[in-house]
């Protein structure tokens, strides 16, 4: 009894295989995203399981398997500082999942690998949610109930795909109620909070501004966001999208200002009431709407176009009209907005404390850019005529270039009287600066200028080198108004793609290289299906939370929970709908070991010699009788039989593969009773 227990519990050879299979499609993707010393543990785990399975080593005692785990803790800890957190966590998964599979020693065990496996895979969502990363979890997943299956059948099979061909068809039978549950079950929000990702998992601006930041960032071709418009798309000239504004200046870095925090009170979210200062933009009719889909960037602000106002849920809209999140955007983003104008749409009147924030310099920096201001005010220039004269020295002798100079402690002054070359971020800068020192309000503003339209899925996509910096500066007359000192130097940066301005700049693109043929027809067009594919499966599978009450009235008309209930219904009936089909108006036998299936046709090919086996004859007697009748195939008889008695009672898999070579080799003869 016992050892028919183990026989039992044993996994089988190819049920292995298919584990370590699993193993490496679910757990390689995520090493990318893990501390590089993790690939050890992953392959060390892998070669030692395939050493078990070759027979070469046998399996991690108890206090080793101990041990490994205790390493592995203590390098988490090395690796980020504590154990708490989204990426040890991760980490410390990939760690259980290798040490189980080192210790696999019973069916029951590798089921629960298995498990662990489907845990594994889910959390590359985590780090990526690309329609590449969404296949590649799909393959993941097929791999992985593969395995399921193959450590629940038997070697005697001898089928080794026929594990995967099952996985495959329980998902196509999966996918009604699949799409179903996908429409109907809401997003429930995390139940817990975990540290954000690191820098390796979101890409994009950061909070404060050191010139040379955008620069940087400019010469990547990484998406940052793609929109999509209701109504017509705007001029590219008016192509604005806001970001976030800088106030507040050190003399080496531009940050944002406390003044302008997300005060409880003072901020505008959708379907509340709206505080005084947003009641304008909230009576105004929009000139249009769009949604927005965004990559993870890791802070909280989002981008909006000149004047809008938000209109998803948990996005709002602070005094100076900065889109946000109430939470970092670790993930894709989808959200919808109202332009209101293009321009800016902001109260004229300013407070004696906004303007102390909006005109504050610090002491002792670029002295000689204060002597020029103070000359320019002593020739009776006002606010706008110094702006003006600003614009007209940018538009002289300076150099727009993705390379600019290394600048000193005092970069304003190195930049405006020495070097003259720089990116946007170096003339907004230097621009909001100057027009300080005159005593006039100026703010950075941090976002993206223009995109590539996409005339097939008819929305914008803006990339990381459509980065963009650019002023705001307050007139008595006006209010706050936008100023862009690049469009002084280089107005072809308004007009024109950076595809365009600095292709043939060392390093552009270097992430993107795909985007430097777009000469290339073929090339073009695969690059754009591609980005479609991409566009789509953020907005109606990862976005779909902003679509969800739409689609279910289009599907359902009034959203009843009696119609959502046979809604469900119906995605569930017709996944089983095949089991029901072979049941009913199916006759088929049920199907046979392919022991039993050689045996059966071992017992058909004697009986039409005359042999017929009795009902409850045992094989041994049943080859006595075969053999007293027919006595020339005796040998061959006998071997059947026992081969199938060994193969069937004795777990000999090699009786198994030669019981069937066996059986043909009988048919091919002819006896006494013919075939």
């Amino acid at each position: 009894m016992a050892a028919v227990m183990s026989l039992v519990s044993q996994i089988p050879r190819f049920g292995t295989l298919w584990i370590l299979c699993a193993f490496s499609v679910s757990v390689v993707p995520l090493l990318f995203y893990l501390p590089v010393w993790l690939w050890l543990v992953a392959g060390m785990a892998a070669v030692w399981r395939g050493l078990i399975f070759r027979g070469l080593l046998g399996l991690p005692g108890r206090w080793l398997t101990f041990s490994l785990l205790a390493i592995g803790l203590g390098g988490i800890v090395l690796s980020f500082g504590r154990l708490y957190g989204l990426e040890p966590m991760v980490s410390l998964l990939v760690i259980a999942y290798a040490l189980k599979l080192l210790e696999m020693d019973s069916r029951r065990d590798a089921r629960l690998t298995v498990y662990l496996g489907y845990f594994t895979a889910a959390t590359l969502c985590i780090f990526d949610q690309q329609l590449t990363t969404g296949l590649l979890v799909f393959a993941a997943y097929l791999v992985i109930t593969a395995s399921l299956a193959g450590i629940n059948q038997t070697d005697l099979h001898r089928q080794y795909f026929r594990p995967l061909k099952l996985a495959g068809l329980m998902t196509v039978q999966a996918i009604p109620l699949l799409v179903v549950l996908f429409l109907v079950m809401p997003r429930l929000g995390p139940l817990w909070s975990v540290p954000t990702l690191g820098g390796s998992a979101v890409t994009g601006m950061g909070d404060t501004l050191r010139l040379g930041a955008v620069t940087d960032l400019a010469r990547s071709g990484k998406t940052a966001f793609r929109v999509q418009f209701d109504g017509p798309l705007p001029a590219r000239e008016s192509l604005y999208w806001r970001g976030l504004t800088l106030s507040q200046y050190d003399g080496q870095e531009w940050t944002r200002s406390s003044f302008w925090s997300y005060r409880r009170g003072s901020v505008y979210w959708p379907g509340q009431p709206a505080p005084g200062w947003a009641e304008p933009l909230v009576a105004s009719a929009p000139l249009s709407e769009y949604q927005v889909i965004i990559e993870p960037t890791g802070q909280s602000w989002l981008y909006a176009l000149g004047t809008s106002r938000p209109l998803s849920a948990g996005t709002g809209l602070s005094p100076d009209l900065i889109l946000f999140s109430p939470r970092p955007v670790n993930r894709r983003m989808g959200y919808r907005a109202a332009l209101i104008a293009e321009d800016l749409q902001l109260e004229q009147s300013m407070s004696p404390l906004e303007r102390r924030v909006e005109t504050a310099v610090p002491d002792g920096f670029n002295p000689k850019t204060a002597r020029q201001v103070r000359s320019w005010q002593e020739e009776g220039l006002g606010p706008e005529a110094i702006s003006e004269r600003l614009l007209a020295l940018f538009n002289e002798a300076f150099v727009y270039t993705l390379e600019p100079a290394p600048l000193g402690r005092d970069a304003v002054d190195d930049f405006l009287w020495q070097t003259r070359q720089g990116f946007c971020e170096h003339f907004a800068a230097s621009y909001v600066y100057a027009m300080r020192l005159a005593g006039v309000p100026a703010r950075v503003v941090l976002g993206y200028m223009g995109g590539e339209y996409h005339d097939e899925g008819q929305y914008l996509i803006l990339r990381q080198y459509d980065a963009h910096a650019w002023a705001e500066v307050w007139f008595p007359d006006t209010g706050w108004v936008r100023v862009d000192p690049t469009a002084a130097v280089a107005p072809e940066r308004i007009y024109m793609s950076p595809m365009e301005l600095f292709a043939d700049d060392s390093g552009f693109l270097d992430d993107s290289p795909l985007l430097r043929f777009r000469g290339i027809d073929w090339l073009n067009r695969l690059r754009l299906e591609l980005e479609e594919l991409e566009y789509a499966w953020g907005r109606w599978v990862l976005g779909y939370d902003n679509e969800q009450t739409a689609v279910l009235a289009r599907l359902l008309g009034e959203v009843k929970p009696e119609r959502l209930a046979l809604f469900l219904l119906a995605g569930g009936l017709l996944s089983f709908a095949p089991f029901g089909f072979r049941y009913l108006f199916t006759r088929t036998t049920p199907s046979r070991d392919p022991l039993d299936e050689q045996f059966v046709r071992f017992q058909r090919i004697m009986a039409r010699r005359g042999v017929d086996r009795s009902p409850g004859e045992s094989v041994t007697d049943y080859a006595d009788r075969c053999v007293a009748h027919q006595p020339h195939d005796a040998a061959q008889i006998q071997a059947i039989c026992r081969t199938y008695e060994r193969a069937r009672y004795g777990g000999d898999r090699v009786a198994s593969s030669a019981l069937a070579p066996l059986v043909r080799s009988l048919a091919r003869r002819r006896g006494r009773g013919g075939r």
